[in-house]
């Protein structure tokens, strides 16, 4: 049995559309004042009827299991509606603020015989839903949905069959409550893991993996492409949380790397003993190319790259900067550290560096013997950093320039792109930059066999999704 299930609060402009089998929508009558107006009737065995709110009654729950929708109840309100409920129906749910083993335990020793049980906690760790794994899987007769909420959402969830559930719950449009993942995050994901024998490439990283473009626009140009991988965010908290995840997810998955994010690229280097700088792309393979080395801990063959400093070479290229032209690089990451290596080996001498900690980039300056940020106007703004995506950022502190690569994909905002664009300066966006980036990147996870783009079918799809592909700045 597997339910994709669809998240929406009830409207009384029409019942919702007629899915596949697989596929429900959760209707919340939470809000619906009116409800004993509703034609209960009128819903398919492939809704969901639920209320969380005041409005909850014995009148209302004999309403909602008089259809053939399945009927959703809280495991605390059961008591007062035993009597009412249809088992063959009935969706028993548990909703905990975060991981308790005990109540855990208590809920799937219940004795309430139900159609589903679902389970919903805010995970601050992977080894809590490995945890709760292993007690569900005490009681492997039950049909379970069990989802977390939280940074590890759209982990747990998009590989919601490989930790003991038949199913997952995302929002329509707007999230339900904090921390429901949205359809439109999950939908790439989806689109790919229940594929067969589907590839798994992780996006190592702290809770910012969620937004990656790797999980958007990635997962679907490798869709587009007719590729078996798919791109899963892993908001570890550190290294040893990450190669957790890898260590348990290598049982059953096929693993072809990682696509490593902040604050991970230097420390992952030092970690494998890659014996380079930092790094954003390592494949997995299990037999020795030319270009791999084996690493006892993880017992496969590494091949290391930082395709972040390919493709400013892409962007320095694109825009026409000259090896005299004044650079000016803001962010104190992995990002900045590697492109004031990859700008020194190309011949460019006058570089510097700002950063949001002063701190920071003075020790950075000191570091790789680079210039800090003065009043100059500069020929090239290099943002390797968050700057730009809200609105609170102070952007009267940054010096001039005349043009400008930029990294953070808009999260919708982008307004050093729109300060470039408003005065008609060469850009290098942030789409073309993460574009040239991946496909860099599938080159390292696809090697020894090159990455094969469809070009003609990816620009139809960028211009209806008005993503910038190519050389478009």
């Amino acid at each position: 049995m597997m339910m994709i299930i669809e998240c929406q609060h009830y409207s009384h402009q029409g019942n919702p559309r007629r899915l596949h089998k697989d596929y429900y929508t959760e209707l919340r009558l939470d809000n619906c004042q009116n409800w004993r107006s509703i034609d209960f009737d009128s819903f398919t065995r492939n809704t969901i009827l639920t209320c969380k709110g005041e409005l909850l009654c014995r009148e209302l729950v004999s309403k909602m299991f008089s259809s053939r929708a399945l009927v959703d109840i809280e495991v605390d309100d059961l008591p007062q509606y035993h009597d009412l409920v249809d088992p063959k129906r009935l969706i028993l749910s548990l909703h905990l603020p975060l991981h308790d083993e005990a109540r855990i335990r208590e809920f799937i020793a219940h004795k309430q015989p139900a159609f589903v049980y679902k389970l919903v906690y805010e995970a601050g760790t992977f080894g809590e839903i490995k945890n709760t794994v292993d007690l569900l899987d005490q009681q492997a007769d039950r049909n379970y949905i069990f989802n977390v909420t939280g940074k590890w959402a759209l982990f747990q969830r998009s590989l919601f069959d490989r930790f003991h559930s038949c199913g997952l719950y995302m929002a329509a449009d707007k999230p339900l409550y904090e921390g429901q993942p949205q359809k439109f995050a999950m939908i790439f994901m989806l689109a790919r893991v229940l594929s067969p024998d589907i590839e798994l490439i992780l996006v190592a990283g702290d809770e910012r993996v969620n937004t990656s473009g790797s999980l958007t626009m990635g997962n679907h140009i490798l869709e587009l492409n007719g590729e078996n991988k798919v791109f899963i965010p892993v908001p570890a908290k550190n290294i040893s949380e990450l190669i957790e995840v890898y260590s348990y997810l290598r049982k059953s998955e096929h693993i072809v790397g990682f696509t490593v994010t902040s604050p991970f690229k230097a420390v992952i280097s030092e970690h494998l003993k890659l014996g380079t700088g930092p790094v954003n792309s390592i494949q997995l393979l299990s037999e020795r190319h030319d270009r791999n080395f084996y690493n006892e801990n993880l017992d496969m063959y590494l091949y290391a790259r930082n395709t972040d400093a390919l493709a400013l070479e892409v962007g320095l290229t694109y825009l026409g900067v000259a090896q005299t032209d004044s650079v000016l690089i803001y962010g104190n990451g992995a990002c900045a550290q590697v492109f004031i290596a990859k700008l020194k080996r190309l011949g460019f001498a006058n570089i510097s560096l700002m950063a949001r900690s002063p701190a920071k980039a003075e020790a950075l300056c000191n570091k790789y013997g680079v210039f800090p940020a003065s009043d100059l106007v500069y020929d090239l703004l290099i943002n390797a950093s968050p700057l730009g995506l809200s609105e609170t950022d102070d952007l009267t502190h940054l010096p001039g320039f005349r043009k400008l690569i930029n990294l953070p994909l808009a999260n919708p905002l982008n307004r050093l792109e729109d300060i470039a664009n408003e005065n008609q300066l060469p850009v290098f966006k942030a789409e073309s930059f993460w574009y040239h980036q991946f496909l860099a990147q599938m080159n390292v996870f696809c090697y020894p066999r090159p990455f094969d783009l469809d070009i003609t079918k990816l620009a139809l799809e960028s211009q209806q999704r008005g993503m910038n592909s190519g050389r478009t700045s």
